[in-house]
């Protein structure tokens, strides 16, 4: 047709053509549509037959290729303030899609995968190391805490018990069910707690955890740096689905494992305070209150707490809560 007609012969015939881009992205060669250019990657026209195909991606390729090159050297400057991470896992710079994270990456090592095809090599490695280097930046300061760990780690500051305890829960991203550590945690010393404590670690009642990786702006962050991870509820029990989602996939959201169900880890301890304003001769006990506190059912925290390894101190009657030990 007239624009395949049009750009083949002015392909082979002039060094220059004319293109531009407009506001909407939209890109002409010659006054002929070849495409769409969005950030830094372009989408050609679709053409109606093999040899348009190949006029247009040609024209695209002379007339986009030093647009993208520009923009690729302008995004590998750009200040962290130019780029914004997605709940999906995607890369925006100036709003909008320039990368994505990559999947199946190390929480506090991500990488990026820079969008489109075109433009120099090493340009486009230079403005994809760039996103890399945003994507480290948003860890130092969402995942603080778990970048404090690792370094200390690496620095060799920890040694003995609290250096494998602060492994154990790093590997698992932040949040630990506590009762595989407990031998470790009884025979720390004092001093060893505290140097734990000082490195934003905090030994709870039934978990050890991070309480920095349990903030808002710190679990968007660790699920968007897991764009493909299952992202369940963060805020109150909710039956986990099937298969179930990894540990560090339930860290990710601040939550645990327990009983068949996903619980935040803060709720985890509300429990435990819960339990211990109700002690009675013999056990603890949930009051109806304290269910109701919880936004638990009797049956709920029956399950939790026997996962917990508590079990009925005495034979409850039917019209009486039951006495945990």
């Amino acid at each position: 047709d007239r624009r395949t007609s049009v750009l083949m012969k002015q392909l082979g015939e002039r060094e220059t053509l004319y293109a531009g881009v407009g506001q909407d992205g939209e890109v002409t060669v010659e006054g002929h549509v070849v495409g769409h250019l969005s950030g830094v990657a372009f989408t050609p026209a679709k053409g109606a037959s093999p040899l348009e195909e190949k006029a247009l991606r040609n024209a695209a390729q002379r007339a986009v290729g030093p647009e993208i090159a520009r923009r690729l050297g302008l995004l590998a400057s750009e200040a962290d303030d130019a780029f914004a991470l997605t709940p999906d896992g995607a890369i925006l710079w100036r709003g909008e899609v320039a990368g994505a994270v990559r999947r199946d990456q190390p929480l506090l090592s991500p990488r990026a995968r820079l969008l489109g095809d075109l433009g120099p090599a090493a340009v486009r490695e230079r403005a994809e190391r760039r996103l890399d280097a945003f994507l480290a930046g948003e860890v130092d300061r969402h995942l603080a805490p778990l970048r404090k760990l690792e370094r200390a780690l690496a620095g060799g500051d920890l040694r003995g018990l609290p250096r494998g305890v602060a492994h154990r829960l790093l590997e698992a991203g932040g949040v630990l069910d506590k009762r595989p550590v407990d031998p470790e945690l009884k025979a720390l010393s004092q001093a060893e707690r505290r140097t734990l404590k000082s490195l934003g670690v905090r030994i709870g009642a039934f978990s050890l955890f991070c309480p920095g990786v349990l903030r808002a702006e710190a679990i968007a962050c660790a699920r968007a740096l897991n764009p493909a991870g299952w992202r369940g509820a963060v805020t109150t029990l909710e039956t986990l689905p099937s298969p179930e989602p990894s540990a560090r996939e339930l860290s990710a959201s601040g939550l645990r494992a327990v009983a068949g169900f996903s619980i935040p880890v803060e709720q985890l301890e509300k429990l435990d305070a819960l339990l211990r304003a109700a002690q009675q001769h013999g056990g603890v006990v949930l009051t109806p209150a304290a269910l109701t506190d919880l936004g638990w059912t009797d049956k709920q925290a029956a399950a939790v707490l026997r996962a917990l390894d508590y079990t009925p101190a005495i034979r409850a009657k039917p019209d009486q809560p039951i006495v945990w030990k």
